[in-house]
Parts: structure tokens; sequence; C-alpha cells
């Protein structure tokens, strides 16, 4: 807001400021873990009341999911009828939640929909998707996104998500394990000749190792061991904490020269908070002032506007928010389990042992479609001459990238989808000028 005094106007002043919030949090803790998880049922059940406030058909997207699953409860619990739920599914092993989704809402009694899509349905999706944003978007996310948001449209006009639980509640498994490793790997002696060592070795040598796959799968998805090598060789070479967790969070490294004539640009990585919170919090911060505005929260109002579908987010609510950053880092941790107080909340309505399983991502098996399906559209798009006449990127450092994603030897799914998709977005805007 501004003020407007005999005709002067003053500075712009944020009538909220995730910022003073936390200030204010850190100024004002909440003690007992019982009283938090109190607060924050009686915060939840207004957050998500309002939001059900509609003169039009409403549902929720419901993943299988500790926040889905809570918002989803909530809103069942309010409702004299049955809830419209939607959740899509795929074939490919370890990324199907479609199975979880349906037994939540069984549990619950919503009124559920279903429906599992092929490799062909996702891939006739691919070419299209980069036309729905206004700007290069890179989140492969946007695909299943799109096709639960098409298919809520067919029931619904509005539709709740659970978005934000794991940036408020310290959800992201990063955020415990960063400190963690790096305790670790800053005492390793020689750890930059290690890297350089390991990025010698091929990917397929390192998945080798699979005596290594029980203790890496706690920092993530399951999967093959070299990729998860790869990356923590990118990891050695940091200096400090903030270069470490910027390193884990960055698909192209700064090495890579990506971009011609350009490196990482500091400045495009927010961070406007002054107070000094554990190094957990911080990354909570910078997640929700960089990752949840840039890429979950633009990915979720694109697509499903492009639908005519609108999308809330009960967890975002100021007031759930201003609450969550009261709660220190040790009762959203509570007995090493994250998001502790939400999903105490959720145990009001549903089983733990429903709900106690693995993390999962929203995504698909981009990889594997890259070397099959889409190996076509892909190889188009980054062909040599292509990128090397536009002169934007290196068309080199992209070449090898895309080789060694071929050939099996290294998963560069993320850092070359991040390119495609301006690729795509490119030629989508080429023929758009070429048909006016």
């Amino acid at each position: 807001y501004v003020t407007i005094r005999k005709g002067i106007c003053g500075q712009p002043v944020p009538y909220w400021s995730i910022e003073k919030v936390i200030e204010n949090g850190l100024s004002n803790r909440i003690v007992d873990p019982n009283d938090a998880v109190e607060a924050l049922h009686e915060s939840l059940k207004k957050a998500v009341k309002l939001r059900m406030v509609a003169d039009v058909p409403i549902g929720a997207f419901l993943s299988g999911g500790v926040d889905s699953a809570t918002v989803v409860a909530l809103m069942q619990a309010q409702s004299s009828a049955a809830v419209n739920t939607f959740s899509i599914g795929f074939r490919e092993p370890g990324y199907n939640e479609a199975e979880f989704a349906k037994k939540v809402a069984s549990y619950l009694g919503t009124k559920h929909h279903e429906r599992y899509f092929s490799q062909d349905d996702v891939l006739e999706l691919v070419p299209k998707i980069s036309s729905i944003f206004d700007e290069p978007f890179s989140d492969v996310s946007q695909l299943p996104t799109f096709l639960v948001s098409a298919m809520a449209k067919e029931k619904v006009t509005v539709a709740l998500s659970g978005d934000g639980g794991d940036e408020l509640f310290c959800g992201y498994k990063r955020y415990k394990t960063t400190e963690e490793i790096w305790s670790k790997i800053s005492k390793l002696p020689a750890r930059h000749l290690v890297a350089k060592v390991i990025g010698k070795i091929p990917t397929s040598a390192l998945n080798s190792l699979f005596f290594l796959e029980a203790k890496a799968a706690k920092f993530g998805r399951q999967g093959k061991i070299g990729p998860k090598i790869k990356t923590l060789a990118s990891w050695l070479n940091a200096n400090s904490i903030d270069e470490f967790y910027k390193a884990s969070i960055t698909h192209w490294k700064r090495k890579d020269n990506l971009i011609i004539g350009s490196g990482f640009d500091e400045e495009l990585f927010k961070n406007d908070l002054t107070a000094a919170p554990e190094f957990g919090e911080l990354m909570m911060y910078l997640d929700m002032v960089n990752y949840l505005p840039g890429d979950i929260l633009t990915k979720v109002d694109r697509v499903a506007m492009s639908v005519s579908l609108e999308g809330r987010i009960p967890l975002l609510d100021h007031n759930v928010a201003e609450l969550a950053w009261r709660m220190p880092l040790d009762i959203k941790q509570k007995d090493d389990v994250g998001k502790w107080p939400l999903k105490q909340v959720m145990y009001k309505y549903l089983p733990k042992e429903l709900m106690d399983r693995p993390k999962m991502g929203f995504g698909v098996p981009i990889h594997e479609w890259l070397r099959g399906g889409l190996r076509e559209w892909a190889q188009d798009l980054l062909s040599y001459d292509r990128i090397k006449n536009q002169g934007v990127y290196n068309p080199v450092v992209v070449h090898s990238a895309l080789d060694k994603h071929m050939d099996g030897s290294e998963n560069n799914a993320a850092k070359l989808w991040n390119v495609l998709m301006v690729q795509a977005w490119l030629d989508g805007n080429k023929k758009r000028e070429r048909s006016l």
C-alpha cells in the first residue's frame, strides 16, 4: 500500500511480509508441542472452511500424502455432503500415488475420481505444455498437474490443494539432511580432489555400487546409486554450507557454463531475511520466497487456469503461516519426524498406519521417456546446429549432457528439461508469429 498526503505519494509498503512474520515468530515461540498442534488444528479448520465458500462446484486434489490428505480431511469434516476428490496414476513403479489416494478417500468417505494415464497420454501433452506459460517453465510435475486439473475441471470449478506444507512445516528431506551431510563432507580431506575423481567415473560404473543404495535412499527417491554419487561430487566442491545448499537445489552447476557469457546469477536467489534463525529455518525461508512462488505456485496457477479451474491453497493462509513460524524446529521435526504438528492434526482424522509411508514427489519418469518416446522430440529441439545458431546456450555443454543421458551413462533429465522447455517455448512463439 502507499500513503498519499497533500498530493505527495510515499514509498510502497508491503501489507504482509514473511520476513516480519519470521522475526515476530522468533520472539514469540510456542514451547509446548501439544499447544502447537491444537492451535494448528483450529487455524487449519478456519483456513479450509474459508476456502470452501463458493457458489460453484468445489473439490480437492488428493495425492495420498500428508498435505493434501489433511486438507481433504478438514474439508470432509466440515461438509454435509461427500467432497469431490481427484487423483491420477501412472503404471510406472515409484510414480503412482493413486492407490494411496484411493484408500484415503475411501476412509474419509469422499466422492473420489481417479484416472490412470499411459506414457502415450503424457507424451502427447509434452510438446504443448510450454504454451500454457508466459515464460519458459521447467518443473516436470507441470505434466501431471495439468492432467489432474483437466480431470477435475470436468466436475468442479474450484479445487483446493495441499501446497505449502513442506515449506512451512519442514517437510523436505533436505531440511534435515543438509546440515547432517555438510558436517561430514566439510571435514573430508582433499574433498575437491575426490569430487574431480568421481566426476570422471561413468555413472553406469557407479551404479554397480548397489550396496550403497539403502543408505542413499534416506536422502531422496529410491533408485540407482550412480546419479546420487554424481550429485555428491558437486556438493564436495562447496566452500560453505550456503554454497552447499545452493548446489543441492541447482540443476546446472556454475562450472558447466551453460549460458554463453553468464554464470549463476546470485541476485536471482532472493534473501531479505535479517533475523538469524537456525540454518534449517533459513532453508525453509529461502524456499518460501524463491521455490514456492517461482515454481510451485506458478505451476498450479498457470496450469489450473489454463483449463479454467480456480486453485485455492489453505495451508498458505496467512494465519497458518504466522502460526507455523512460531513453532521451533524441534517441534516441526519432533521425534525425528518432519511436519510433526501437521501430521498430528491429520491423525485426528486418519489412522497412522494408513498414512505412515515414504514421501513421494508428484512427477513422471521423464528420464526414461527422454530415452524412449520423447527421444526424437528432444534431439530435434537440442540439435547442435539449432543451439549454436541461437547463440544462447553452449552447444558443446548441452550436447555432452544429452549424449550422456541418451547412452545411459548419466541421468541428466532435470538439466535437459530446463533447456527443452526454453526451446519448446521459443519454438511455440515462432509458430504463433508465423500464424499471425
